[in-house]
């Protein structure tokens, strides 16, 4: 019958879920659901086609990671386990790259004490598991970005920097595909944006514009700084409680204005960006 379900459709309406999963939080039950369903099918039947493989498996955990429901984290780190368990007897449902940096990510989305430090032994795992000839795990660029993520979130600003010199270091010897990017750079920033056990803490996150910037003018169009860029920058030194917070920050954002009137930018600043200013003068 034409009409039957197949491993295909099953995984586009996972797939589905997995991408509305920041507006429902039940997403991870949902997509689960069709996983149980797709197995009874598979169960009663085995010449159906609707074996869960890989894909499947992966857009579970990507709902999972997405979602807002309490222990999602622990649950997507689950579900990595189960492929990892039974992998060893069906390669079809044997986890990649995608699998554990979605689990990363689960974890640098969770408000656990220690989500950082769980996101980077999920890392620390490909790396080893890479090193050890399986090519399918390579760590790329977004499995580091998620944990320097995950640092970021904690305001762990030295723990995010030590990840970004770890892939500098990486693409400096020939692995292309770590490639820092705004996205990394924007994580740091904020990180030492959110340290509070630093004085020097906006002096680094401006440090790092300053890095973005040049490495931009020398040709590196990966790390253009952006809005985030600056109005991080911004909240640092607005936070920062120092004598020269209001004279840096009002620096910053002249630089914003002028540059966004002559063209030199491509946004101008926003309201978070004149906020940050004005908690700088009244922290001053």
């Amino acid at each position: 019958d034409d009409a039957e379900p197949t491993t295909y459709s099953f995984n586009s309406v996972i797939d589905g879920w997995a991408r509305v999963a920041d507006q429902y939080e039940d997403a991870g039950k949902q997509a689960e659901a069709l996983l149980a369903w797709m197995q009874k099918l598979h169960g009663a039947d085995d010449t159906r086609n609707v074996k869960a493989d890989t894909v499947t498996m992966n857009s579970i955990i990507n709902a999972w990671s997405k979602c807002s429901a309490p222990g999602s984290a622990e649950r997507a780190q689950q579900i990595l386990e189960y492929m990892e368990k039974h992998s060893v007897e069906n390669d079809i449902v044997a986890p990649n790259e995608i699998s554990y940096t979605s689990v990363i990510s689960a974890w640098a989305n969770c408000d656990d004490p220690r989500s950082a430090e769980k996101a980077e032994t999920i890392l620390r795992r490909m790396e080893t598991m890479y090193a050890k000839g399986n090519s399918f795990v390579k760590p790329n660029v977004f499995s580091y970005s998620s944990v320097i993520n995950a640092y970021s979130r904690k305001g762990q600003a030295k723990m995010a920097e030590k990840i970004l010199r770890q892939m500098q270091s990486l693409y400096q010897a020939g692995d292309f595909d770590l490639k820092p990017n705004v996205i990394t750079y924007n994580a740091v920033i904020k990180a030492w944006s959110q340290c509070r056990d630093d004085p020097n803490a906006a002096h680094r996150a401006e440090l790092y514009l300053r890095s973005m910037q040049r490495m931009y003018k020398e040709g590196n169009l990966d790390v253009k700084p952006d809005l985030f860029s600056f109005n991080a920058v911004l909240n640092a030194w607005a936070k920062s409680l120092t004598w020269e917070a209001v004279t840096r920050a009002g620096k910053i954002l002249r630089y914003m204005e002028v540059q966004a009137a002559n063209g030199g930018l491509d946004f101008a600043p926003n309201t978070v960006s004149y906020t940050a200013v004005i908690d700088a003068w009244a922290k001053s």
